[in-house]
């Protein structure tokens, strides 16, 4: 038996190379831990289960009363609820992204200054690598050991998208849901967890707190798939066309390995998962994995909450994986600059704004989010029996943000600003508006932002509504309007 089984890994290793062969091995062990009780019963300390079901439930009321559901898809279930519930706990209360370290000796801040060695211990919690950030002020230098093993993670609560999807596939099979760990091969992991009521894997970024949303990477974040394996204790699955609706594109990406042989290395590493398996639930798998099959075989089509760029880490980190995506922030600097007034409209109905300049037009920009300054887990959504257009924050996300830039000339103050902004809200949800600068004090070079927010009971993206002109309205009505007067240039002789 000894001689067969490494004969097995020398082939597999012949066919696939180290690379692949030993990304797999490594995330096959990992989710096996995930199985552990003993380490289970420790997660389920660390999760408030009692509160996350109290408003899964109050959501799911709140759902039942206000969505109108597609044809073509199920009814989410009361676990799907909760699997929100616990997402969103754990992006804002229990974990922590990790830049760079704050100094534990004076407090400063660090930066990256390269690789350490491990300790024995460190290796031992599943840290195979460790980074060196170098504190600016007082040159200490602090150890980020990027641990892997889920008792860890549950103590020291932080990390990057390794840490996030690990400990967060981990809490999911700690509350019974039926979870995946997913590798993409260029270079970030999440959590698929099946849903019972839908029949269907929901994909699970812990790190945006995003759900359902599996063609973020592709069509929002700019990235050119190729492999994306997901992992569990009943198998190895190709989820790659989950993520994808560029099925060409990808397939000639997917150059690196033979898919006769990819297959032919996953099915053998399933039938090893459920080798003690019975009968009855090996054929149960086997139905859900036809079935997950026969999804693949039609592309999907990106909805407008998948068109964002990442939002975790830092944005000189994000630019340089380039997971931006196509939009820039907009800032909105008059033409001429001696002008006095100027108004930026925005329709929610056509989707566009139109600027002018002393009471002529001096350009116009179609697209909600490209001309905006910032946007963070808000979409455009269309009621077509409803006629109606707004602004709303993503589907599961407590709060949305929104905000508009102008920059005044040099020399110029701004003596009059005028906001006009037609909004609807529903239950407890909220349209919260402020006006801020760069400096606290004049010239003004500011901008506007909105915030969208709601209560625990009012989770349905239309609650609030941005810029939702009542169906009667004109479709060219606009529905926001910032008008802004500065002085005249001095005029100097």
């Amino acid at each position: 038996m000894l001689i067969v089984m490494f004969s097995f890994q020398e082939a597999l290793i012949m066919e696939f190379g180290e690379d692949m062969y030993s990304k797999i091995k490594t995330n096959l062990s990992r989710v096996q831990i995930y199985e552990r009780r003993d380490l289970q019963e420790k997660a389920l300390t660390c999760i408030p289960v009692s509160e996350l079901t109290r408003k899964a439930q109050l959501t799911m009321i709140n759902y039942a009363s206000s969505a109108t559901l597609a044809k073509d898809k199920r009814d989410p279930g009361f676990r799907d609820f909760l699997l929100m519930e616990l997402l969103h706990w754990f992006k804002q209360s229990f974990f922590s992204w990790v830049d760079t370290l704050e100094c534990s000796h004076c407090g400063g801040s660090t930066t990256n200054t390269g690789a350490g060695e491990p300790t024995a211990d460190e290796i031992a919690k599943g840290a195979s690598r460790v980074e060196l950030h170098g504190c600016r002020k007082c040159g200490t230098h602090e150890r980020f050991p990027r641990f892997n093993h889920p008792a860890k993670l549950i103590e020291t609560r932080r990390g990057r998208c390794g840490e996030w999807a690990n400990c967060f596939t981990f809490f999911a099979r700690s509350m019974a849901f039926d979870a995946r760990y997913v590798l993409d091969w260029t270079d970030h992991v999440w959590t698929e967890v099946y849903s019972d009521s839908q029949q269907r894997w929901l994909h699970c970024d812990p790190c945006e707190a995003l759900c359902d949303a599996p063609l973020v990477y592709e069509a929002g974040w700019g990235k050119k798939l190729s492999y994306i394996l997901a992992f569990s204790k009943d198998e190895v699955q190709d989820v790659t066309w989950r993520y994808t609706s560029n099925f060409e594109a990808v397939r000639a990406r997917r150059t690196a390995y033979s898919e006769m042989e990819l297959i032919q290395l996953m099915l053998s590493l399933t039938r090893q998962c459920q080798e003690s398996y019975t009968q009855k639930r090996r054929e149960e798998l086997l139905l859900r994995r036809v079935l997950e099959l026969a999804e693949f075989l039609t592309p999907r089509k990106a909805t407008e909450s998948e068109l964002h760029g990442r939002l975790s880490g830092a944005l000189a980190w994000r630019q340089q994986r380039g997971e931006l995506g196509s939009w820039v922030p907009f800032a909105y600097k008059p033409i001429n600059s001696n002008c006095r007034n100027i108004i930026f409209k925005y329709s929610s109905a056509v989707d566009k704004y139109s600027i002018s300049e002393d009471g002529k037009e001096a350009s116009q920009i179609s697209g909600w989010a490209k001309g905006a300054f910032s946007i963070e887990k808000m979409f455009r959504k269309v009621e077509q029996d409803w006629k109606m257009s707004y602004l709303a924050r993503q589907e599961g996300a407590h709060e949305g943000s929104l905000s508009w830039r102008l920059e005044i000339p040099p020399g110029r103050t701004v003596e009059k600003l005028d906001l006009t902004c037609v909004g609807t809200t529903y239950e407890n949800g909220s349209v919260n508006w402020s006006v801020s600068t760069d400096e606290e004090n004049i010239p003004i070079k500011g901008y506007a932002l909105t915030s969208l927010c709601s209560s625990p009971a009012a989770r349905s993206p239309q609650h609030p509504q941005l810029l939702a002109p009542p169906p009667a309205l004109n479709t060219h009505v606009s529905r926001l309007t910032l008008s802004t007067t500065c002085n005249a240039r001095p005029h100097i002789e």
